[in-house]
């Protein structure tokens, strides 16, 4: 990013210890609890993607291709916290260290 955007990705900043004002140390406890209300909502793919996985099943030109998806399904529901979890951890980390 180029300075002038006064923007900054999270994991490409600095860790300058810089003093903040108590205005900016409330702006980013809002920023970091609203992070943390709408994060679970990136997350809404996961709803459908057991049903989308067995209509792909369905329609499957092989059995074996039919194993995939439930294999699929089944890996999926096995780690979609985890998944969920580590993302969240890792957003989480990141915004904090900032």
């Amino acid at each position: 990013m180029v300075a002038d955007d006064k923007v900054i990705l999270f994991g490409q900043h600095n860790n300058q210890n810089v003093a903040l004002s108590s205005a900016a140390q409330q702006a980013i406890k809002v920023c970091r609890e609203s992070l943390l209300t709408g994060l679970p909502k990136s997350f809404a793919f996961f709803d459908g993607l057991d049903d989308a996985l067995f209509d792909l099943a369905d329609k499957a030109e092989s059995n074996q291709k039919q194993e995939e998806y439930f294999t699929a399904m089944r890996q999926i529901r096995l780690v979609q916290n985890d998944i969920k979890k580590k993302f969240t951890q890792s957003i989480v980390n990141d915004f904090d260290n900032f």
